[in-house]
Formats: C-alpha cells, sequence, structure tokens
C-alpha cells in the first residue's frame, strides 16, 4: 500500500511540475507575440493572412538571428534543461 501512494504521490508531482512549465511557455509565447507585434488572438492559419510585409521580416528576423533561442537560453532556469535543434 505504501508503494502505490509513494508512486501516486511522484506521479501528482510530476502533473503539477508539468503543468507549471507550461504555463510558464505559454507565457514566453504570449511575450514573444508581443515582441514581435502578432495579435494574441492570431491562430496560426490566420497568419497566412498578414498584410504588413514588415511584420513578416520582423517574424523572420526573429527566428533566422537566433535572438530568440538566445533569449530563451538566457531566461532559463538552469534547473532546467533546454535542446534546441538548428536542423
Amino acid at each position: 500500500m505504501k508503494a502505490k501512494a509513494l508512486e501516486h504521490s511522484i506521479s501528482m508531482q510530476r502533473h503539477k511540475a508539468l503543468s507549471q512549465h507550461i504555463t510558464e511557455l505559454r507565457g514566453e509565447i504570449e511575450e514573444m507575440k508581443k515582441e514581435l507585434g502578432l495579435s494574441q488572438d492570431l491562430e496560426p492559419e490566420d497568419r497566412l493572412c498578414i498584410k504588413d510585409p514588415n511584420q513578416i521580416d520582423r517574424i523572420s528576423e526573429f527566428t533566422q538571428t537566433g535572438y530568440g533561442r538566445e533569449r530563451l537560453m538566457k531566461e532559463t532556469n538552469t534547473k532546467k534543461v533546454l535542446h534546441w535543434n538548428d536542423d
């Protein structure tokens, strides 16, 4: 019975940590959207309808210069592991 209780406790801790991490990532995504000038309500399929070419340039610059990666690396807590693939 103790083993089941311990297993359940660990499972709940993992779930709580994962939920917190997801919440933090959502906040970071919203902050990046604001920095890029994207509407918070803009759905992925709506991004194809952006008429301001400068906005597309800002998005492209953000992703190609590595600024997003550097920012994430700086803001990432040392306890967290960030895996970035430059493929």
